[in-house]
C-alpha cells in the first residue's frame, strides 16, 4: 500500500511540474526578431544602453565592404541640380571649375598627410553645401584605376542639406551615430558614382553644439578618415553658431567659401581668424562673372586665399 501512495504522489508532483515548464517553452519563439540595424532604447532604458555604446565606436572591420543602402544620383535638372553640377553637366564649365578645384585640394591634402577637410563659409547662402557636394563628385570621379574611396558626411546637424541635394531621406543618420544610438556602418549610404558614399542627417538638431562637444565626434571622425580616403565634411557657417570649430579641434584642414557680389570681405576675414588661418587649405569663390559664350550658369570658379586677401 505504501508503494502505491508513494507512486501516485509521484504522479500528481510530475502533473504539477508539466504545467511550469509548457509556458517556459511558449515562451522564447515570443520574443520579437533582432532587427538588421540597431534602434535606439526606449525613454527610461538605461540598462540596455551599454550593450549599444560599445558597437559604435569599432564596426566590423570589413564595413566599406557593404552597405545597407544603395541610391542613385540624379543626372536631371532637377530642383538643387547645382549641387550635382558634376554629375549633371560632365562637360560645362561648371563642372569642370570643380574638378579643377577637386585636383588642387587633392594634392594640397597629400601634401599635408590630411584625409579630411571641411567645408564651411561666414554665413548663409554662400554656397557650402553645393561646394562640399560637387568637390565629393569631382573627387570621385578623378579617382581613376585608384578606386579611392571618398566620404560625403553632412555634419550641419541644424540645417542639413546634403542627403537633400541627392534626393534620400536619412535613416538612421549621423547624427544618431553621434548620439551613440547605432553604429557608422548603419548611417553610410552607397551610390551609383564610383567610389562614392554618403553621410546624411535624419533629424535637425537645435543642440548641435552640445552632440559635438562628446567624444563620439573624435571617434567617428577617426573612424571614417580610417575607412576612406579622402572625407568631406560640410559643416554650419563659422560665424553664427559654434559647430564649425568644435569641428575643427579633431580635423586637420578646412576650405573657406565665398560668394561674389555678397560674401564681405570683414566677415572673410573674421572666419579665418576664427578657425586658425594654419588649418586653412584654399578658398572657393561662388558666382564670378563668366564670358556668356560658356554657360548660362557657369559662374562657378575657384580662388586662392592668396587672390581673396587683396580684395
Amino acid at each position: 500500500m505504501g508503494e502505491i501512495l508513494d507512486a501516485l504522489r509521484r504522479a500528481d508532483e510530475e502533473r504539477m511540474q508539466a504545467p511550469r515548464a509548457h509556458p517556459v517553452a511558449r515562451s522564447e519563439p515570443s520574443h520579437p526578431p533582432v532587427p538588421l540595424r540597431p534602434s535606439p532604447p526606449p525613454e527610461g532604458d538605461f540598462d540596455a544602453a551599454p550593450e549599444v555604446r560599445p558597437a559604435v565606436i569599432r564596426p566590423p572591420s570589413d564595413a566599406v565592404q557593404a552597405a545597407p543602402l544603395r541610391i542613385k544620383v540624379s543626372r536631371e535638372r532637377s530642383r538643387g541640380w547645382p549641387a550635382r553640377a558634376v554629375i549633371v553637366e560632365k562637360a560645362g564649365a561648371v563642372a569642370e571649375s570643380y574638378r579643377h578645384f577637386a585636383v588642387r585640394l587633392r594634392q594640397a591634402m597629400a601634401s599635408r598627410s590630411a584625409r579630411t577637410v571641411v567645408i564651411t563659409s561666414s554665413v548663409r547662402g554662400e554656397g557650402k553645401t553645393t561646394t562640399a557636394c560637387n568637390l565629393a563628385l569631382a573627387l570621385a570621379s578623378i579617382s581613376g584605376s585608384g578606386a579611392r574611396r571618398i566620404a560625403l558626411v553632412d555634419l550641419d546637424l541644424r540645417q542639413p542639406s546634403v542627403a537633400s541635394a541627392f534626393g534620400w531621406e536619412p535613416s538612421p543618420g549621423i547624427d544618431r551615430v553621434l548620439l551613440r544610438e547605432v553604429p557608422l556602418e548603419a548611417a553610410r549610404v552607397a551610390t551609383d558614382v564610383k567610389g562614392l558614399e554618403l553621410f546624411g542627417v535624419e533629424v535637425r538638431r537645435p543642440n548641435a553644439h552640445e552632440i559635438l562637444s562628446q567624444e563620439a565626434l573624435r571617434a567617428t571622425l577617426q573612424e571614417l578618415s580610417t575607412l576612406y580616403d579622402l572625407v568631406i565634411v560640410d559643416s554650419p557657417p563659422t560665424l553664427l553658431v559654434p559647430d564649425t570649430a568644435l569641428l575643427l579641434q579633431h580635423l586637420p584642414a578646412f576650405v573657406a567659401v565665398a560668394r561674389a557680389g555678397m560674401t564681405r570681405m570683414a566677415a572673410f576675414r573674421a572666419m579665418v581668424e576664427q578657425l586658425g588661418r594654419g588649418k586653412l587649405m584654399g578658398s572657393f569663390m561662388n558666382e564670378i562673372s563668366q564670358p556668356r559664350h560658356l554657360t548660362n550658369y557657369g559662374h562657378y570658379s575657384y580662388d586662392d586665399m592668396a587672390e581673396a586677401e587683396e580684395k
